[in-house]
């Protein structure tokens, strides 16, 4: 990826995480690729704008305190890896976590979370109608 479009992807997920530290969903939806997929720690994942749209507002009805709090981001091809922490008042969202993402067309595409095994399994937990597990 060149320069410019890779400088613009990291900015993508930095206006994500920030919006999501900020609790916007309004703009976090806004940042959301139309065909976008989650996938948490354990595997599951949601699919598409709809549930991913949703699952942000379920998200944020989780814990008023979640925050991400980035160490480190750098770019690998089209993937944007990261390392940081998470603060929450549930102690069990509140931990050290590695995640990557994807941005395509100027939206996130992609957000995987890498977690301690005893992490839950967020997207299970507030969509369990919707996450199925890839694997």
């Amino acid at each position: 990826m060149f320069g410019r479009k890779r400088k613009q992807a990291m900015a993508v997920v930095h206006d994500y995480v920030d919006a999501l530290n900020a609790r916007d969903a309004d703009r976090m939806k806004h940042l959301l690729h139309p065909e976008c997929r989650f996938v948490d720690s354990h595997g599951f994942c949601l699919d598409g704008y709809e549930d991913s749209a949703a699952a942000v507002d379920a998200f944020l009805d989780l814990d008023d305190q979640f925050k991400v709090h980035l160490a480190s981001m750098t770019m690998r091809g089209s993937s944007i890896l990261m390392r940081g922490h998470t603060e929450a008042r549930d102690e069990r969202l509140a931990r050290d976590t590695l995640w990557t993402a994807k941005v395509k067309d100027g939206k996130l595409l992609f957000w995987q979370s890498f977690g301690d095994v005893d992490a839950p399994a967020i997207a299970h937990l507030i969509a369990p109608e919707k996450a199925r597990h890839v694997g």
